[in-house]
């Protein structure tokens, strides 16, 4: 008799019963953690174009001219064509998982034991903290 798992561990039901692989469900999951960045309730990204973002119109200090406020819904407004793309590439991961799977069974070309990395020494003139600045 095969055991069920409780029904409030979604992940393991999902990774064993249904065999999904775990990179393409690891690229699903950060693609859709971008997507809730952007809208609300949890749109962190918008929280802090709010707090930067002013609420008074004010004089630009490079063109000196008058700017009108910007508003919590325009706030918004201007994130929804972003979330759109974000919705369509978590379609789009998917319906063509092989986008996220095409490297997977790639070997790797570089050999680790190869890599040299070299870093030129630059001289620099020795600090003296005790004497005044030469004019």
């Amino acid at each position: 008799m095969i055991r069920r798992p409780p029904r409030s561990t979604l992940f393991p039901y999902t990774t064993l019963f249904r065999s999904i692989d775990l990179i393409w469900f690891g690229v699903i999951l950060g693609v859709n953690m971008q997507t809730s960045f952007m809208h609300p309730p949890f749109g962190f990204a918008l929280f802090y174009l709010r707090s930067v973002a002013p609420r008074e119109p004010y004089n630009d200090r490079v063109t000196g001219k008058r700017t009108d406020g910007i508003t919590t819904g325009q706030i918004y407004w201007g994130a929804v064509p972003f979330v759109v793309i974000q919705v369509i590439m978590v379609l789009l991961v998917i319906l063509f998982p092989a986008m996220v799977m095409h490297y997977k069974g790639a070997a790797s070309t570089i050999d680790p034991n190869k890599v040299k990395i070299e870093i030129p020494q630059i001289d620099l003139p020795p600090l003296d903290f005790n004497e005044a600045p030469k004019k």
